[in-house]
């Protein structure tokens, strides 16, 4: 089975592709400078920055039981990187909102050159993962980014008196890049990082904005912007698409600011890391077309990512398998008889009765424990604040075993009523715990208007979980 870790694997991806590490050279125009930062960055032994992404957007998911349609992720890495050897060290946090429901988490990453590959170790406080990206060679840290300016490939400006960074006077270099530069540079970065769907994207009509400040006295680059909200908004489509929503991106910043140079000493991966760390394969790197003896090989017996869109493909007994954000998790699905698959990512499948009544999501769930769980499903205290919800009925907490699992289960039914539109929505949501920092949740709901009867229960809720399976 392929296995991959979205949160640390994001912070990865954005280490090994979005931190520059260059100098700049004497010059007052934009060209001068960029060239001079490429030719210069031999001469830089190491770096020390920070790295804070911003990502906000909004999507409609009333139709789903939500009230807030908010999703805000904030990621803040500070980062030694030494050039010979290659290696990194980053620490960070990372802060999300996701619908109301806000967490935090811890994160470090160590990456290094192992045998011509890029090899990151990442953890968020219970374990180690590591993945492997193909070529230990990496644009933005040679200096290509800066090159193409200096060659006039990307049209720059500049402006003389740049913002003040670390109480230093900077230079200002603004450019746009797209097409194959964009999607080397940032999309190749964002799809390992999140599976979401680039094959809608059209690289050439796409840009990125970039703001590069460099320190005036020193010559040496001394924060890096992108202002990657086009492309956020184009990959975002499939995932509107499919839910059959609306999503409005408002802010995809990662900003890299470069606060010292030729201080870090040898950077070392402690022996518990490399022992520990649980292998996650990098399903999203492009490594050719295989030959066919490499396809005949292939193992396909686990559920494997779609390379495009992060969906899964089932499993040759048609199951499918689920794997946590910590890549070091997984539990096994079989779609129940008279449901059809809807929907799917690395930790969540979709299921779609054939009359299209009701839809059925299994979820493994690293960021909720079981009794959190149960304080998020049952706190209603927000339906209270929305007129458009009304008759909310929570049930009583209850519990029952099914296949050895201790699964806790509540109903929660309310009446939706806005913009002429009303229907009865009915749920019943159950849990278990997979671990104690884990939960595995199936959420059934189905939409009643006048007339219809309702087709789902407990027996179903326990015969979804008759075909789900912990792989502890």
């Amino acid at each position: 089975m392929k296995k991959r870790s979205t949160a640390t694997i994001l912070s990865a991806a954005l280490v090994l592709g979005l931190l520059p590490m260059s100098a700049c050279g004497e010059g007052n125009d934009a060209k001068s400078i960029m060239q001079g930062a490429a030719d210069k960055l031999k001469e830089v032994t190491s770096v020390s920055q920070t790295m804070d992404m911003n990502m906000a957007l909004s999507m409609d998911m009333s139709a789903y039981g939500y009230d807030s349609n908010d999703i805000s992720y904030k990621m803040s890495l500070t980062t030694d990187t030494t050039s010979d050897p290659y290696a990194s060290h980053s620490q960070g946090t990372l802060d999300y909102n996701m619908f109301g429901n806000e967490n935090s988490q811890e994160m470090e990453i160590y990456t290094c050159d192992e045998d011509g590959s890029i090899a990151a170790y990442s953890s968020s406080g219970d374990g180690w993962t590591k993945t492997v990206a193909g070529s230990s060679g990496n644009d933005m840290i040679s200096g290509e980014l800066y090159e193409k300016v200096g060659d006039g490939t990307l049209e720059a400006s500049l402006k003389e008196d740049g913002t003040a960074i670390n109480d230093q006077e900077t230079y200002e270099v603004s450019f746009q890049i797209n097409g194959d530069l964009l999607e080397e540079y940032i999309g190749d970065s964002m799809t390992s990082s999140s599976g979401l769907d680039t094959s809608s994207v059209d690289w050439e009509n796409t840009t990125a904005d970039v703001v590069v400040n460099i320190y005036k006295e020193s010559g040496l680059p001394a924060k890096m912007e992108l202002n990657c909200l086009p492309l956020g908004e184009a990959m975002m489509s499939s995932v509107a698409s499919s839910l059959e929503t609306e999503i409005e991106m408002s802010d995809f910043t990662v900003t890299t600011t470069f606060d010292a140079y030729d201080s870090v000493e040898a950077i070392e991966i402690p022996a518990e890391v490399t022992s520990e760390a649980v292998v996650v394969e990098n399903t999203t790197e492009n490594t050719g077309t295989a030959t066919a003896d490499e396809a005949e090989n292939t193992d396909v017996s686990g559920a494997a990512e779609d390379t495009d869109t992060g969906a899964l493909e089932p499993n040759k007994d048609g199951s499918y398998t689920l794997t946590d954000y910590e890549g070091t998790r997984t539990a096994d699905v079989v779609i129940l008889p008279g449901s059809e698959y809807n929907y799917s990512s690395t930790d969540t499948l979709e299921t779609l009765s054939q009359d299209k009544q009701f839809s059925m999501s299994y979820q493994l769930n690293s960021y909720l424990t079981a009794d959190e769980a149960e304080d998020y499903v049952t706190d209603t205290s927000w339906y209270g604040d929305d007129s458009d919800y009304k008759d909310v009925k929570l049930g009583d907490t209850k519990t029952m075993k099914v296949n050895g699992m201790e699964i806790s289960y509540c109903t929660l039914d309310y009446t939706y009523d806005a913009d002429d539109t009303t229907y009865d929505i009915r749920s019943i949501y159950g849990w278990t715990a997979y671990d104690k920092e884990a939960t595995f949740l199936v959420y059934i709901y189905e939409y009643l208007e006048d007339g219809m009867e309702s087709e789902i229960s407990t027996d179903l809720l326990k015969e979804a979980f008759e075909n789900v399976t912990l792989n502890k």
